[in-house]
């Protein structure tokens, strides 16, 4: 894979021998095409989340280009108010199918926080047959978010599948039979 962001960032290089290509019991360039699309994923994930934008060799990450919402107003705690807060920082017209986005250590402290009626904010899937949520709103696991600390966001809201991006840099795989 050529330079993608972040400088030269690639899934770097795997010697796989044509022994092992041919004679394998298991489909070993299906589990390598696999592997490598699950790497780069990860590589171009962080970018795309907190990448830097102009002036950068990196694009303009989500939380980087969000124009809008709270920032934390603590540096260890999230609060059901700083929820609230973000769920209305986006106009009503565009909360039909939002959903939250945040890392794995903002739903561990989100799990832990209850309304004022002593419900908790997170509701799980299981007994309704429906997916995980919280002030029902679905939500997606993302381990690129910054952490909860003053002045970061502590996570996104909105129309998530309508988020798009384009990366206009060219993707090769190449397989060298003849190098090694």
């Amino acid at each position: 894979s050529p330079g993608l962001m972040r400088g030269a960032a690639t899934t770097k290089m795997v010697n796989v021998s044509n022994q092992l290509l041919q004679d394998s019991a298991i489909d070993i360039e299906g589990y390598l095409t696999k592997a490598f699309a699950k790497r780069l994923g990860r590589i171009t994930n962080a970018d795309f989340t907190v990448g830097l934008g102009s002036g950068s060799s990196q694009p303009n990450g989500t939380v980087t280009a969000a124009t809008a919402g709270p920032t934390s107003e603590t540096t260890l705690l999230v609060s059901y108010d700083d929820l609230v807060e973000l769920e209305h920082s986006v106009d009503p017209d565009y909360r039909q199918g939002a959903k939250f986005m945040f890392s794995d250590a903002v739903l561990k402290q989100i799990k832990k926080l209850k309304d004022s009626q002593g419900h908790p904010l997170w509701v799980s899937g299981v007994a309704s047959n429906a997916p995980d949520t919280i002030l029902g709103y679905q939500y997606v696991i993302n381990q690129d978010m910054p952490a909860v600390a003053s002045g970061n966001a502590l996570g996104l809201f909105g129309a998530l599948d309508n988020y798009l991006i384009r990366d206009v840099k060219d993707l090769a795989i190449v397989r060298l039979n003849e190098r090694y």
